[in-house]
């Protein structure tokens, strides 16, 4: 049956198809609640909301990103340029603006200046260059220093003509960079690593200008300037040799009175170190033939003795355990004495001068037609240098041997309460 309506008349019904439940929930479905629409605009940089905005001046408001963060346009602006203030910038290049809950980028529209683009690329440019640049100008400025330092030892070596003709003939050739190498041979030819080679290298090289080539003449006496410093590294291990045959077993023998024998009996250490040294523990496992009796290597300064091979009782120049002495041995002294060693040998060049006759540096001081050996300011510094390696060592050898000495005779004074003094 048809229903009827409330006056009985028949209600049509209707024929029309159902609507699809998709469509049907997507019309029916309510908007997804926002912050903006449950609670109003707010701005999340001042925390002020739309309520408080002045309805006389209403500010802009932005939605600059795709969650649901909204603020005043002024507000992001002075939050922006605070993001893009060089202080706050620590790598000098454009910051990308985003959102701080979303990640998203805030795109900005400003007015676009080509010349202030150019300047920013080229500061930041500028910026990314600070540390190479601080390099390049270390690297500058230890060249120019150990230049002058070359040059300095060169004229005061050879003296102001000798050094001036150098100079000269050096600046026409490729031999003007040969001045800044001299430091660093003087620095390394401490060392064990190119010992034979750098000691008279590059003062070979720049020696050669004053004949004006590479020639090695040994018939010849006087010896020419080169050849005098070519010889030099022979020179040296040859010294070094016969250092090593004159005095290693004394140095051993005085190192050994003086060392301290942690680890021994009570009994082994009241007694003479001298003369009982072949009973402390290890000595006996020591091959036959290697060392005399009452001689251990085990003496501790800095590197054990039996860690240097023959020639290397001493390093270059003078450097020759004399930290056990004094008990101070750093690289820094290392340094500062090879730098100063040319100055060193002009010096005792110059004290030669005034304590050798006046015969031996006087101009008819002259053999096969050269001039002798000691007149030339060269020769003399050569000479002075050498001079003052042999002092330091027969000084250095003394000292080791006035303190084994002193080392036999120390006692421990007691101290008496009574008199309030020391005595033995």
């Amino acid at each position: 049956m048809d229903s009827q309506g409330p006056e009985g008349a028949p209600m049509e019904r209707s024929h029309s198809n159902p609507r699809d439940p998709d469509e049907s929930n997507t019309s029916t479905r309510p908007p997804a609640l926002s912050r903006t629409s449950t609670f109003g605009k707010k701005c999340w940089i001042c925390m002020s909301d739309a309520s408080e905005d002045d309805p006389n001046n209403p500010p802009i408001w932005r939605s600059p990103c795709k969650c649901s963060l909204t603020a005043h346009e002024s507000c992001l602006l002075d939050w922006v340029a605070d993001l893009e203030h060089p202080k706050n910038n620590s790598k000098r290049k454009k910051p990308q603006i985003q959102c701080p809950q979303c990640k998203s980028e805030i795109k900005i529209s400003r007015p676009r200046s080509y010349v202030v683009d150019g300047y920013r690329t080229i500061d930041r440019a500028m910026g990314r260059m600070v540390l190479p640049g601080l390099g390049v100008a270390a690297l500058g400025t230890f060249y120019a220093g150990a230049w002058i330092h070359g040059f300095q030892s060169v004229y005061v070596v050879f003296g102001p003509e000798d050094a001036a003709q150098i100079f000269y003939r050096a600046s026409r050739k490729p031999w003007i960079f040969a001045y800044a190498f001299i430091p660093i041979n003087l620095i390394f030819a401490r060392t064990h690593y190119a010992e034979f080679i750098l000691p008279g290298g590059t003062l070979f090289l720049l020696s050669t200008q004053l004949s004006d080539k590479f020639e090695l003449d040994m018939t010849i006496w006087p010896p020419r300037p080169s050849t005098v410093f070519a010889c030099l590294p022979a020179m040296r291990t040859m010294y070094n040799w016969c250092y090593h045959k004159a005095f290693c077993d004394l140095n051993k023998k005085w190192l050994e009175e003086v060392r301290p024998r942690h680890g021994q009996p009570a009994e082994e250490t009241q007694a003479d170190g001298a003369g009982r040294a072949h009973e402390i523990p290890g000595a006996q496992d020591m091959e036959e033939g290697e060392l005399e009796p009452g001689v251990v290597l085990e003496v501790q300064l800095g590197q054990d003795i039996d860690d240097q091979p023959e020639g290397h009782v001493h390093q270059i120049l003078g450097e020759r355990g004399d930290q056990w002495i004094d008990g101070t041995s750093s690289i820094m002294q290392t340094v500062i004495g090879a730098l100063a060693f040319p100055a060193v040998a002009a010096g005792m060049g110059e004290l030669l001068k005034y304590a050798l006759p006046s015969s031996w540096l006087s101009n008819a001081n002259r053999m096969n037609g050269r001039p002798g050996l000691l007149r030339t300011k060269w020769g003399r510094s050569v000479v002075g240098g050498c001079l003052f390696v042999v002092l330091k060592d027969a000084l250095i050898l003394y000292c080791r041997w006035k303190l084994a000495q002193t080392h036999r005779l120390r006692r421990i004074m007691n101290y008496d309460r009574k008199t309030q003094k020391y005595s033995v």
